[in-house]
């Protein structure tokens, strides 16, 4: 932590020495510089924005976005060094702008501009350190772009049959100007202190996640050098594009001047020329257009010995768009590859750092003139944009399989659910039917799932019978991950669940990072859906990173009765939250109503009733569940048209957390709808296990100690009450109704026993979990408390001598 504060403030100060090049530049008087902070807040924001990330990682939001900052691969380290850098340099250069441009277009107060830098740099006596370095190769590499510029001028001059440019015609391919765009503007607009704080940023995440990493410490210092390296010569390419592009448009005017087409338009202006000057004549047109030409065109700018020009930065946005839309194609999860795998969820963020550092100063150096608030702006752009039909997040239906000529009857009802059990395994062979519960959590659910059920299946004294009793297994957010991936392996022999395991501890970061920084960023900005197919988003690209992880393909809800015909696989029932009613939706092939449920407003909804005729993968219905706020979208589905019930019941579907985060009552309505007499008498059993598996501790509820923080609650009291009683009325109303059902049932002779495997370690909600965390989860099962749990468990099963659970 103080680690962290002290290379924060270092970053800081690297920061307040960036703005030195402008100050030697432009002469800037510290009073003066204030006028221009308004103007430049937004390059300001950005810059502080990845400065201070790590702060806010590691100390607001730790269990939310601090495994960003874990990279254990040198190749992802020297990606987020060299972006990091790219994305200073974008800062510098649109600040730069905006200070360039602001006494003309904001009638500041004009900051005088020194003499040429050329002739400073030249008389300068004490040249700086790294120039001293670079100075023994600074010519080589000059005279090397001047002769491969001279070759592309000889090509592009050949392929438009001009004449090659003279001295006279080309001042900017004269060295001395080449010196300029190359050596100065290079040192000045990349400026190699930008090169520090993003550094600073990377040491940063590698003091306070070290002990987390699996890098030495020369192969850090080696990621970082290649980092520099690749950002060194990404941005000389940068800059070599920007002036070949300002050549081809000089050369492009000058040619299109000699076209017929041309000559004609312009006589035909000259013509019109008494018009023209009638129109300038009305009041108010010359106060308009000079107000959109002010501060952007510059009739004495020269774009070649001017690092901050408009030119330039039009130019700059074509090859950052050129660069992004490359990024979406390759870094698509839906189509992996090495790229795919070595990019890190931060190198994502900060791509939209560098978009924000472009975008909104780019919008706000135009509103600004007009008094017009960008936030108000960028708000009414986003909403408008939702509101276009058709805007909106989609998930997709599958079409229903076709089901196979056979003398079982159909799976529609819990009974149903129970008596295609019984067919597989009698009472003599397995006494106990077990349900499974799995609670919300992220990444930390999904592995703990997968983890208990994996160390239960290979415990010497339950084994394959335990996992064989299994009958429902109701999950709800990153439980539902962790169970899919446990119940697939049901289709495998031997029930191999430690694949599983490793299956739910694997990120989906990356994937849904660029969810955020590519189809979601251009889903506002393109509200038609031409760039971007509907379905295509964060959730989307969360299910590609989870449908990877399969070794054959996904299964879906209305296939589960077919397996069921062969071999037994538990039911999972995958608990979401209708968004438009507060109601549960269970996705799952049947249909679970309590008796207890009086008025149909609190009743759960059913997938196969509401969406009858339809289908649903269990890795669209595992996200569905596990929408976690802002993290994956609230979605509806696409069409419902060869649904029973039509378009009206496009509903969004939410975290199942919203209703019940344990899952509990959709086992206690499963059990409900069983009763007790016909397990007793027709399935002649009289033991129910409840395993509930819960990510989360329930004891720190009680544990939290009075808080004297009156402003907050002042404040924010609401909110954060609303949030607190979510949990503890789920905790309550689970409780009461389990205890209900176990004194109702114990009346006709059926024992319904509950045990509770806790994790209790801090482990990080997000969908990336560090080589330590993934111990930690595999180290919890083994604590005392889970350990008497188990001990419970066994005795319950019916084992007397107890050996050692396996570790």
């Amino acid at each position: 932590m103080l680690i962290t504060i002290v290379i924060v403030v270092l970053s800081m100060l690297v920061l307040i020495l960036m703005l030195r090049p402008l100050q030697r530049r432009f002469s800037v008087q510290p009073r003066y510089l204030f006028e221009y902070l308004i103007f430049l807040r937004y390059p300001i924001l950005c810059a502080l924005t990845l400065i201070l990330l790590p702060l806010i990682a590691t100390t607001l939001l730790p269990t939310f976005i601090a495994n960003l900052f874990i990279v254990d691969d040198w190749m992802g380290l020297a990606i987020i060094t060299a972006l990091g850098i790219l994305c200073s340099w974008v800062i510098m250069f649109t600040g730069g702008l905006i200070i360039v441009g602001a006494p003309q277009r904001f009638d500041l107060r004009p900051l005088e501009q020194p003499e040429a830098s050329e002739t400073r740099a030249e008389a300068s006596p004490n040249p700086s350190f790294i120039r001293r370095i670079i100075a023994p190769i600074r010519d080589p590499i000059i005279k090397f772009i001047v002769s491969l510029n001279r070759i592309i001028v000889d090509t592009v001059c050949l392929l438009w049959e001009q004449p090659r440019p003279t001295r006279e015609d080309r001042p900017a391919l004269k060295f001395r100007h080449f010196r300029r765009l190359w050596w100065y503007d290079f040192r000045e607009n990349f400026n190699y202190l930008a090169i520090l704080f993003p550094v600073l940023l990377v040491w940063s995440l590698l003091m306070n996640l070290y002990d987390q990493a699996t890098l030495g410490f020369w192969l850090v210092v080696a990621a970082i050098t290649a980092g520099i390296i690749i950002a060194f010569l990404v941005g000389l390419l940068v800059l070599t594009l920007q002036l070949l592009m300002l050549l081809l448009m000089q050369w492009g005017c000058a040619k299109l001047r000699d076209t017929k087409i041309w000559i004609g338009l312009q006589q035909r202006l000259d013509e019109a020329k008494l018009a023209e000057v009638d129109m300038h004549k009305i009041p108010g047109v010359r106060e308009v257009v000079d107000s959109f030409r002010q501060g952007y065109i510059n009739p004495n700018e020269k774009p070649y010995e001017t690092p901050f020009t408009h030119r330039r930065a039009i130019f700059l946005f074509l090859i950052v768009g050129l660069m992004y839309g490359i990024g979406y194609t390759l870094l698509n999860p839906g189509q992996p590859n090495f790229l795919t795998y070595h990019t890190p969820p931060l190198a994502y963020f900060i791509v939209l750092i560098t978009l924000a550092a472009l975008i909104l100063p780019s919008l706000s150096y135009y509103f600004d003139r007009y008094r017009v608030p960008m936030v108000f702006f960028i708000t009414i752009i986003y909403i408008i944009s939702y509101y276009m039909p058709g805007v909106d997040h989609y998930y997709e239906f599958t079409a229903a399989p076709t089901l196979s000529a056979s003398s079982t009857p159909p799976i529609e009802t819990p009974k149903e659910v129970v008596t295609a059990w019984n067919r597989h395994y009698s009472a003599d062979q397995h006494p106990v039917m077990v349900v499974v519960t799995a609670s919300g959590g992220g990444i930390k659910a999904a592995a703990w799932t997968a983890h208990v059920l994996g160390e239960l299946r290979r415990d010497p004294d339950l084994g394959q019978a335990f996992a064989e009793s299994i009958t429902l297994v109701s999950t709800v957010s990153g439980g539902s991950v962790g169970g899919m991936y446990v119940l697939d392996q049901y289709r495998q022999p031997d029930l191999p669940l430690d694949k599983a395991v490793n299956q739910a501890g694997q990120s989906s970061l990356n994937a849904i990072a660029w969810g955020m920084a590519y189809p979601d960023l251009l889903r506002t900005m393109d509200p038609f859906n031409w760039l971007v197919d509907k379905t295509n988003d964060r959730g989307a690209a969360a299910e590609h990173a989870w449908r990877a992880q399969f070794g054959q393909e996904p299964s879906t809800l209305l296939m589960w009765p077919q397996t069921v015909e062969k071999q037994w696989q538990p039911l999972q029932v995958f608990n979401t939250t209708i968004a438009e009613t507060g109601q549960r939706l269970l996705l799952s092939p049947i249909e679970i109503r309590s008796p207890f449920t009086i008025t149909n407003s609190a009743r759960a909804q059913n997938f196969i009733t509401l969406y009858e005729g339809c289908d649903l993968s269990v890795v669209t219905a595992a996200r569905l569940s596990a929408t976690f706020p802002y993290v994956t979208p609230i979605a509806r589905p696409l069409a419902t048209e060869t649904c029973a019930h039509g378009p009206q019941t496009r509903y969004h579907l939410a975290d199942g957390g919203y209703y019940d985060n344990f899952g509990v009552v959709t086992a206690v309505e499963f059990l409900s709808a069983l009763t007790p007499q016909v397990y007793k008498k027709e399935f002649n059993r009289e033991k129910i296990l409840l395993v509930q598996i819960r990510a989360s501790p329930l004891e720190d509820v009680e544990a939290r100690s009075a808080s004297a923080d009156g402003f907050i609650y002042a404040s924010l009291g609401p909110g954060l009450t609303a949030l607190q009683v979510q949990t503890a009325t789920q905790i309550g109303r689970n409780d009461l109704e389990l205890a209900l059902l176990q004194q109702n049932w114990a009346r006709d002779g059926v024992t319904i026993e509950s045990v509770v495997f806790e994790l209790r370690k801090e482990v990080a909600l997000s969908w990336h979990l560090s080589a330590q965390e993934k111990q930690d989860i595999a180290q919890e099962f083994t604590e005392p408390r889970n350990q008497k749990n188990l001990a419970r468990l066994k005795q319950f099963w019916g084992i007397t001598n107890l050996t050692t659970a396996s570790p």
